[in-house]
């Protein structure tokens, strides 16, 4: 289970890597993707209006879930289009698993959206199980973001092939250095 924990863990190499990029990314996704959400508060508020009513207006409209969905769609979107990823098992695993957690948000979204759409009732989907799913989703596509650069954290097959040709060389040398065994018997 260790290793498990540890091969999930190794996508974040591209954020330590490049975190200038990574908080570019992060700003620009979250502040622009949410305009859609912070705008009316901001226009509520100039005007001296109830924000909270404005607020509540977006959510319920689907600003949140519209959010999760575009967000996690390009995050499954980069991930499986990276032309230099998928160069061990391992990582087509992590790849693999994460866009298909990813694809179960973007239905369980896009459920949210249409149940709006159609009820007649007036009944509303609760504002905390929309605001969750977005901290959620936002989670899953900063996870999704380290799919971007696979240089930094997948393993390719010629470092792999460089690593045992080291360990056969060094073996090599060790024979040629070694004429007795540890008890000291010729060879």
């Amino acid at each position: 289970m260790n290793t498990f924990f540890t091969q999930i863990k190794q996508p974040f190499k591209a954020i330590s890597i490049r975190p200038y990029q990574f908080i570019v990314w992060f700003i620009v996704a979250n502040i622009f993707g949410l305009i859609g959400l912070w705008l009316p508060l901001l226009v509520g508020y100039m005007k001296g209006m109830g924000a909270y009513m404005f607020f509540l207006a977006s959510i319920n409209a689907g600003v949140l879930a519209s959010f999760s969905i575009v967000l996690l769609s390009n995050g499954v979107a980069s991930a499986l289009s990276e032309p230099n990823a998928g160069t061990n098992k391992t990582a087509c695993g992590i790849r693999a698993l994460s866009c298909i957690i990813a694809l179960l948000f973007i239905i369980i979204h896009a459920g949210l959206l249409i149940g709006n759409i159609l009820s007649n009732d007036g009944s509303k989907i609760s504002m905390c199980f929309q605001i969750i799913f977005v901290v959620i989703a936002i989670t899953i596509s900063i996870y999704l973001y380290c799919f971007r650069f696979p240089d930094d954290w997948e393993d390719s097959l010629d470092s792999h092939i460089t690593a045992q040709q080291q360990e056969v060389d060094g073996l090599s040398q060790k024979a040629l250095e070694q004429d007795s065994d540890d008890h000291g018997v010729k060879l």
